[in-house]
């Protein structure tokens, strides 16, 4: 039997929270899921990992594969209210619903051993950026990986020695020097720009510049408001953040996640959280609040910042 859903969000979320209903697969568009794997067409992409205390992991693919794939696994990860690792899938390569964890954890440590080998053959010079990004992001995946599952990667400890070796050189280091340098003095342009446009909105009511930016913003809007966009969204200082506002026509506030609650349904944990009171593992229908500090609240997978919070409280209480 097979569900459908309108859009590529519902369906992400749905994986995270309805896997093991009794539908047999879900469907939207080009993307499904069963049990606890995602596909993008017929290949698998996420993998829900429990290991033995019960604790979860989305292992997703690290390679987009083809753009459409790149949009589900973006949406994918976005949905995701736990830890993600991206690990080697392989394109075509299909696991039926409801795999064992140890099952794919194998395919997948022999994926990192083939990649690992293959990466050392290639004695590379490392003179590219690019080479080296994509040598220390596979180290690192790998010794994260080994230490969620407990599996033992072959010639991981030859690898580490390999590229401590390889990017050690005096050539190398000045190159990473560089880069960090670069780094620096594009944060403090970001955080200069980002000041400028806090005073240009002055005392606009946060919740309109939110609705104006990341909710209402035209697709085909200038240059200069895409950047205005891209800075208001990095002055909350909130990785990968998701947004709340009030649709008080419908009677419901909604997030940039595609989720809705109904007003009445918040507003127990919104007083809740406005007085200073412990909202931590309160439920917003499936959502559960993970975190709640002075820079986010987390509900789920919504890293939604406080000052939003305080904003929607201001409106509604």
């Amino acid at each position: 039997m097979k569900k459908v859903y309108s859009s590529l969000q519902d369906l992400s979320h749905a994986f995270f929270y309805t896997q093991y209903d009794s539908e047999n697969e879900k469907r939207a568009a080009s993307a499904s899921f069963c049990g606890n794997v995602f596909y993008s067409y017929y290949t698998t992409i996420g993998y829900i990992y429990e290991d033995k205390n019960g604790k979860k992991t989305l292992f997703c693919s690290y390679s987009t594969m083809t753009s459409t794939t790149g949009k589900h696994l973006s949406y994918l990860k976005r949905a995701c209210p736990f830890e993600v690792l991206e690990v080697p899938f392989a394109y075509g390569k299909n696991f039926p619903g409801y795999t064992k964890s140890t099952e794919a954890a194998q395919y997948i440590k022999e994926n990192f051993e083939s990649k690992i080998l293959q990466d050392m053959e290639a004695q590379k010079r490392y003179t590219r950026k690019e080479d080296r990004e994509y040598s220390k992001s596979l180290l690192d995946r790998a010794a994260s990986f080994q230490k969620i599952t407990g599996l033992k990667i072959e010639n991981f400890k030859k690898y580490q020695k390999y590229l401590n070796r390889a990017l050690n050189s005096e050539f190398i280091k000045a190159q990473e020097a560089k880069r960090r340098a670069n780094a620096a003095k594009k944060a403090a342009q970001t955080k200069k720009a980002i000041e400028k446009l806090k005073k240009q909105l002055g005392k606009t009511p946060l919740l309109d510049s939110i609705n104006k930016y990341c909710f209402n913003f035209p697709w085909d809007a200038s240059q200069e408001e895409k950047t205005k966009k891209d800075l208001f969204i990095k002055s909350f200082n909130v990785q990968n953040p998701s947004f709340v506002t009030i649709d008080s026509a419908a009677g419901i506030v909604k997030t940039t996640q595609n989720i809705t609650f109904k007003i009445g349904d918040i507003l127990p944990a919104l007083k809740l959280w406005k007085h200073g009171k412990n909202i931590i593992g309160l439920k917003l229908g499936f959502y559960t609040i993970i975190e709640n500090n002075a820079n986010i609240v987390k509900i789920g997978c919504h890293n939604i910042p406080t000052e939003n919070i305080k904003a929607l409280a201001t409106a509604l209480l």
